[in-house]
């Protein structure tokens, strides 16, 4: 069982959803189970990794690389993982099954979405530090007596962290040669990360500190 946000193919509105694999299908459902739509695997093309069909023209905000999408012939099926771990278990599963199924379904290999994260990573660091110098930051940074601060990571001592090494937003680790935003109260996340965590909520993910 997987634990993701479905996205609408007509209108890009998300849901909560879990999904389950049976008998070479997807079942995807409500948190409570109640009503529930099977995905038959055989119709599957392949699967996409990142937010690159149609239904993200229409997504406000995600998390590109925790989204995987399965594709039909007439519509596909968008989903964001609560981690990558979980995606890649999924992608897995899929491969598996495709491979039994003999239909040459394309299916993202791990290795396929390491470096698809890699690259998205990139394209959205570049994102969030124009946004950290977007005028509108700034303003932000110094009326609120500098609430983060970005700091370059390697070295840094995170024995009496909550992080221990790992960002809690993303769940990857921190790159020893990177920077990375450290808040006031001392905890640490990806610039990408927290930068698209404040646009929901100007809080800490960890402590849930005030950043206003």
């Amino acid at each position: 069982m997987f634990r993701c946000i479905k996205y609408s193919y007509t209108d890009g509105t998300p849901a909560r959803r879990r999904l389950d694999i049976r008998d070479c299908s997807v079942r995807y459902s409500r948190p409570g189970g109640l009503t529930s739509t099977t995905i038959n695997l055989a119709n599957v093309r392949g699967a996409t990794y990142g937010p690159r069909t149609t239904t993200f023209a229409k997504v406000r905000e995600c998390i590109p690389w925790l989204v995987l999408s399965l594709i039909t012939e007439d519509r596909t099926y968008d989903f964001e993982f609560k981690d990558l771990p979980g995606l890649k278990r999924f992608a897995a599963f899929l491969l598996a099954i495709g491979n039994e199924l003999d239909r040459g379904m394309v299916i993202p290999r791990a290795e396929d979405i390491d470096r698809g994260l890699e690259l998205m990573q990139l394209r959205a660091s570049a994102a969030a530090l124009g946004m950290f110098r977007n005028p509108h930051w700034k303003s932000w940074l110094d009326n609120r007596n500098r609430k983060w601060k970005i700091v370059k990571y390697g070295g840094r001592d995170t024995s009496d962290q909550d992080d221990k090494g790992t960002c809690c937003i993303c769940t990857e680790e921190y790159d020893c040669s990177g920077f990375v935003c450290e808040l006031a109260c001392e905890h640490i996340f990806h610039i990408t990360c927290i930068g698209q965590w404040f646009e929901r909520s100007l809080t800490c993910p960890l402590c849930r500190v005030a950043m206003s």
